[in-house]
């Protein structure tokens, strides 16, 4: 931690209000641009309510005396990537509804513009949603980590940590996982290509 967020964190203990205020101001944008990506297509109030509970979280955190190792930004943003992955848990049931109601209006629009390929758009939709009911198919903590690796590009050591295995056993996991989707992808109908 540089000596500017060690100040940051001070501030925080000696007078909150202050302390809160200026590591908002200073993090917000950041930390705003990793929900939105994250939490993609959940909505505004969504990644709002995100951003909140991430500040809330460091505050709950600093607030119980325990030391932030690392620096102050890299502890922040990844509060803010948990959370958002906590989001997305809660969210998953409502997120297939919102999903199923989209991709009518999607399809509808296609359907209108006469320049569209429909069969096109089919086929990367059925894929995806062949993708999407593969990994879900997955036993924790294999899913989590495939998840972690390939939509949210976390590096190995950094996906370890969140599960608590060895970085060794992550690698022999995903390799495992990659296989088998590959398999399922090509009984469902879907051409894979390396």
């Amino acid at each position: 931690m540089n000596q500017e967020e060690q100040k940051l964190i001070k501030k925080l203990k000696r007078f909150p209000n202050k302390g809160m205020t200026q590591i908002v101001d200073t993090y917000m944008p950041a930390v705003k641009s990793i929900c939105k990506h994250l939490l993609w297509g959940l909505g505004e109030d969504i990644v709002d309510d995100a951003v909140q509970e991430t500040f809330i979280k460091l505050w709950t955190f600093v607030k119980s005396d325990k030391e932030i190792t690392g620096s102050l930004k890299g502890f922040l943003y990844q509060i803010a990537r948990n959370t958002c992955l906590d989001f997305i848990r809660e969210q998953k049931g409502k997120l297939a509804d919102k999903m199923i109601s989209e991709d009518v209006y999607t399809i509808e629009n296609i359907l209108a513009d006469s320049g569209a390929n429909i069969e096109e758009e089919f086929a990367r939709r059925y894929n995806f949603n062949l993708v999407h009911k593969i990994i879900e198919a997955m036993e924790e903590p294999d899913r989590r980590i495939f998840i972690l690796r390939y939509f949210y590009n976390y590096k190995i050591k950094e996906i370890a940590w969140d599960v608590g295995l060895p970085e060794d056993n992550i690698e022999s996991r995903i390799r495992r996982n990659r296989k088998k989707l590959k398999e399922e992808l090509m009984k469902g109908g879907v051409f894979y290509e390396t």
